[in-house]
């Protein structure tokens, strides 16, 4: 581990975060469409709990607290939405619009990373951050070999 920044780290855990988003806006295409809704919103789930896990790892209190948003929107009907517009449509996308912000304060925060805590957070869990990238990727191999 030695190798690499923490900084370096937390870059590519953003980068996996990003893609784990986009992985969740295909299956909302075909939430949206489909007449399985109660599978796909499994899957859905299952994906925002392993963008929380990596969200977890990147150890920032304040982005924690989207989720916390997040959940809190599951049970609030006054939204008004366009007609035709999804609920849950309506609050990933407002979880993703608050998770970037927190992105790009990350990105230009480089002291944050200088915690030896999350040197050891990363490496204790590098086998389930691999898990999460897809197999063969560039991805992998560096959480692999972290």
């Amino acid at each position: 581990m030695a190798r690499f920044d923490n900084f370096d780290i937390a870059q590519e855990l953003v980068e996996l975060c990003r893609d784990i988003q986009s992985d969740i806006f295909q299956q909302l295409n075909y939430y949206r469409a489909s007449v399985y809704k109660s599978e796909t919103a499994a899957i859905i789930d299952h994906k925002l709990s392993q963008l929380k896990l990596v969200v977890e790892l990147l150890g920032c209190e304040e982005t924690l607290d989207h989720f916390l948003d997040f959940e809190a929107s599951r049970g609030n009907g006054n939204i008004a939405l366009a007609p035709g517009e999804c609920l849950l449509t309506w609050r990933i996308t407002d979880l993703f619009k608050s998770l970037e912000h927190a992105y790009i304060s990350l990105s230009d925060s480089k002291a944050s990373f200088r915690n030896p805590d999350f040197a050891f957070n990363i490496q204790k869990n590098r086998r389930k951050l691999a898990a999460l990238c897809p197999q063969g990727s560039r991805k992998r191999s560096f959480f692999e070999t972290l």
